[in-house]
């Protein structure tokens, strides 16, 4: 949509492996939407996260709905506000994949 990737996570690992990293590592975790599982850990993780980006919600999209799609403020408000609701909705079990990517710094 505007030339620049949203998901580039996902290639963290063999970016480094290019560089010349070595004994890189890749742990993925499941961190839960919002507060939906019943484990108490992941409750409290779910209401971090749901915090975290609710509250980021608006940073992470002003530019591209205004700038590249031509939305108004008005417009960009409605749709954040359904999108913080369905965020909160506890029977829509989702969750955001979380990147840890580590390796050794090459030698020169």
């Amino acid at each position: 949509m505007i030339g620049r990737p949203f998901d580039g996570a996902n290639k963290y690992k063999e970016q480094l492996e290019a560089q010349g990293f070595q004994n890189v590592q890749q742990v993925v975790f499941k961190w839960p939407q919002n507060t939906w599982p019943r484990d108490k850990k992941h409750k409290e993780l779910g209401a971090w996260n749901l915090e975290n980006i609710s509250s980021g919600l608006e940073g992470l999209s002003s530019a591209v709905y205004t700038r590249v799609l031509g939305w108004t403020k008005e417009e960009l408000d409605v749709l954040l506000a359904k999108v913080r609701r369905e965020m909160k909705d506890r029977t829509i079990h989702s969750y955001w994949p979380i990147y840890v990517v580590y390796g050794q710094k090459p030698e020169k």
